[in-house]
Parts: C-alpha cells; structure tokens; sequence
C-alpha cells in the first residue's frame, strides 16, 4: 500500500479536531481521505492509485481513500466515539476496527509517538483487517487492538488465511469419478460439505437391479468386483456317467448370465457288457443283470448225468456261460471223468448214434464212436470202394 504524508502543524491539528463543520475539504471528511495522526505526530492521508492500495472499505477517488457505500462499523472516524460499542477508531486509517487484542497480529515499525494517537496495525489482505495500535507514553504500544488474523484456509472461495490466494490447498476443479464400474461418471472436483477438503460432483449411475454378467471384464452390477459370482469359470468339469463321461471346462452360457459345461455326453452302448467294471450303458450302475450272478453255481448236463460249475462272461461279454472245472470236464473216452452223482460215461457225446460216410455206392452206415483226441465224436463206419470201371452210363 502506497502512502502520501502530509505534515501539518500541532494547532492545525487540534483544530481539526475540534471543528463542527469542515465545510466541503476532502481531507477533512471522516474515512475520505482523512488527516491522521503520523508516526511523527504530524498527519497523513492515505494516497491511492487503484481501489486495493485503500482500507477495507474505502475506494480510490481523485487518488486519496474516500469511503464506499457506508456499512455498519466500517465507517469513517475520527475519535472512538465514532464507532459502535466494542469498536476503535484508527486513526491512521480512519475506519472502526475491533477492539479486541490481537497481539501476534502484524505491526509497523516500533517507534516514539505522540501519546494517545493511534494507527492501524495488522493487515487487510483476503478475509484479513486492519486493528489499531495505541500510542502510550509517547511510543507505541506493540499491541494489535482488533483486526481479523488469518486462518487455516478453507475450500469456501475465500482467502481464509489471507496469502492473497483463495482455496490455494486444494486442487479444485480437477477431473475425478463417482461409482463403481458401469455406474461410475465423470465429474470435477469442488469443495466438500465441511469446507475441509474436497469431493467429487459426479452422479454416478443406479445400481438397483442391475446384475454381474458372465465373462465380460465388467463390473456390471457395480460393487467393485469384475465377474463375482463366476469365479469357477474356466474350471474343469464333466458330462455324462459311465462310459458316456466326457471331460470339459466351464464356460459361460449364451446370455452370459450362468456357467455351463462345454463337454457333451457320450452315447450309451445299446446293452451292459458282462465284467468290464464299466457303465456301458451310463445308467450309473456297473454291470447290472451280471456282477449278483457272475460266479454263483450253475450245472451242465441233466441229471443224473449233470455237473456243477460256475457262471462266467462269455468270450463277448454280452451274456453268461457255465464254466466247468478243467478237472470236471468229461472226455469222450468210455470214463465217467467228471466223476458226476449218476456214474454218467461220455455225457455230452452222441456215441452210439447212427451216422454215414462216403457218397453213393460208397456210403456206409455206421455209428458215433469216440474221436483219438476224445474230445468229439466221429462216424465209425468205412466207406465203399468205387467202381473200377467208373462212372456207368444211365444206371
């Protein structure tokens, strides 16, 4: 702030204080461009070029601070009395500032003063003023009377702590986001409710009755997770039972609101096959209609040519066969070699039953007899010789 001093004499001064009416002298108008008193006892008024080299209060007119329009305590005085209760008069200003004390408020330079003068102190910069500083015993007092100090600065537009910037601390205006995945929206920065720190403006989207999708690498219903719900995606599974099973993984259905497996069953076999351990037919059971009869008794042969063994597959596995013990199985050999109740020979043989050999005047009959191997039978008759003339003619 810019300041003119004008140095008057002492009986100029008391009669400026005395005077009724000061007619039309701009220096002689309370709070427009007012005489005060000076560091030295003399007076000053406070020279201007633009509106902020003024007090709170004040605007530059014909380069001397003249008041604006008039609000309460922040009109121009010349002595205390001027002001409302629990306000001073600063002289060097010539404005009413608080009354309080405000000792660590800044001062001017200490020095010898005329007693009871006074001048304004501090400073007047953002939510900021002035306070008056009194003269006593010719020097000044070194207390700050009144005056607003600075703050912590708050984001409220104002310059609470009056560096002449305004919401300095905070990053204002600032792209940012609210909500969470497909909700969230784009939005600025601004001051938060409390004043104390900064939010977000943006709205996000609705979350209500939205639901998380399969597979997409979005957060469709908004909560902060991306595919919830469908962790096990890509995970092993299987169709089928049996021999149908088929292995594959899980994949998300058509309209990606589920899982689903990729594999698809096998065909069943038409039947069950006899003793593999498998479902052949993928009913979930194994070797029904076999494995309760599979090696329970079973006889061969009728009594009382008849003899006990043991059901077994049979070579296709579609059906069972009376298994015999190697050491039961009759021969055909004229001994009762599986050793049966009845004292039954060759049971399971035709022996003795009528048969033939050779063709035409070569055949003979005879009948089953035993093979060398005794294990079949063959036909026991020898065939004719044939004519040694040939083949006759017409016979």
């Amino acid at each position: 702030m810019r300041y003119r001093y004008f140095f008057m004499g002492a009986a100029i001064a008391a009669l400026a204080t005395a005077c009724d009416d000061c007619g039309g002298d701009p220096t002689r108008q309370p709070g427009a461009g007012l005489p005060v008193s000076g560091p030295d006892g003399g007076s000053q008024v406070i020279s201007c070029g633009v509106d902020d080299d003024c007090p709170f209060g004040q605007v530059c007119r014909a380069g001397l601070c003249q008041p604006s329009d008039p609000s309460l305590h922040d009109e121009g005085c010349w002595t205390d009395a001027d002001c409302g209760a629990g306000y001073r008069c600063a002289a060097s200003s010539g404005r009413c500032v608080l009354a309080a004390a405000s000792p660590d408020a800044a001062l001017p330079p200490a020095g010898e003063c005329v007693t009871g003068t006074t001048r304004h102190c501090g400073t007047k910069v953002g939510l900021c003023d002035y306070g008056v500083e009194d003269c006593v015993a010719g020097h000044w007092s070194g207390t700050c009377n009144g005056g607003v100090r600075p703050t912590d600065e708050l984001c409220d537009g104002l310059d609470n702590d009056c560096d002449g910037d305004s919401d300095e601390t905070f990053e204002l205006g600032r792209p940012c986001f609210n909500g969470l995945g497909v909700c969230r929206r784009p939005g600025l920065t601004v001051c938060s409710g409390d004043q104390r720190s900064i939010a977000c403006n943006a709205v996000p989207l609705d979350a209500t009755g939205r639901i998380e999708l399969c597979g997409n690498a979005v957060d469709d219903d908004c909560d902060g997770e991306v595919d919830d719900g469908f962790e096990q995606l890509d995970a092993a599974c299987s169709a089928g039972v049996g021999a149908c099973l088929r292995a594959g993984t899980l994949i998300c259905n058509d309209d990606l609101t589920a899982l689903r497996c990729s594999a698809v069953a096998g065909t069943p076999a038409p039947v069950e096959l006899c003793g593999n351990d498998v479902d052949d037919n993928c009913d979930g059971q194994t070797d029904e209609g076999f494995d309760d009869v599979v090696g329970t008794a079973c006889a061969v042969g009728a009594p009382p040519c008849q003899t006990i063994g043991q059901w077994i597959c049979s070579s296709d596995r579609t059906a069972l066969e009376c298994e015999l013990p190697l050491t039961l199985v009759e021969r055909c050999n004229g001994i009762d070699d599986n050793g049966d109740s009845g004292g039954c020979i060759d049971e399971g043989f035709p022996v003795g039953e009528s048969c033939t050999v050779g063709q035409g005047i070569c055949r003979a009959s005879g009948v089953r007899v035993c093979s060398a191997d005794e294990l079949t039978t063959i036909c026991g008759a020898t065939p004719g010789a044939p004519d040694p003339y040939g083949e006759l003619c017409g016979n």
